[in-house]
């Protein structure tokens, strides 16, 4: 089976993780509720961006965990829809305080980063596609693990980024430099 990497596929890998998930206990099974990505806290409001992501990540293997052979874990968030959603909030942000243009060089930059994005998506999933094409569905789990962190990763990066400028811009250098 190969899973195709773009904006809209990353839920549809996660849901391949759970072929071989094992099971929760009961406990952990009636005490996991599903979150939408929306429900989820902000990278602002965590100490750090490895608190952020151990959240998620604790967040996915209880989904993993309840829904292990069921079609609801599709449901399981995945790091690069929520690392999309802080994209989208710095972005905004950037946006609030940038002059005209600063405005206009970041809107060409994100599209130009979409770009790049996406052609990083097509060789991932082509190097993925053959690296797991060896039969069964064993490999199933391994594949959308990776295709799920390469996306993430990609967003994150950029995310990072974007605050990062954000910063730059919002707070400028103090004197005693």
């Amino acid at each position: 089976m190969n899973i195709r990497l773009s904006r809209s596929a990353p839920a549809l890998a996660l849901g391949a993780l759970l072929l071989l998930h094992p099971l929760a206990s009961a406990a952990e099974d009636a005490a996991f509720e599903f979150m939408e990505p929306k429900a989820f806290p902000t990278l602002a409001s965590f100490e750090s961006v490895e608190a952020f992501e151990k959240y998620i990540g604790d967040y996915m293997q209880r989904c993993f965990d309840r829904w292990a052979s069921s079609s609801p874990g599709a449901k399981c968030p995945v790091r690069s829809e929520l690392w999309d959603r802080e994209l989208n909030v710095a972005y905004k942000r950037l946006m609030k305080v940038f002059p005209d243009e600063g405005k206009q060089k970041l809107k060409v930059s994100q599209r130009n980063w979409i770009v790049s994005r996406d052609s990083t998506i097509d060789i991932s999933t082509y190097t993925l596609d053959r690296h797991f094409d060896v039969g069964g569905t064993m490999w199933v789990t391994p594949r959308a693990d990776a295709a799920d962190e390469v996306l993430g990763n990609i967003v994150k990066e950029r995310t990072l980024l974007v605050i990062r400028w954000e910063k730059m811009v919002s707070e400028p250098l103090s004197e005693s430099f």
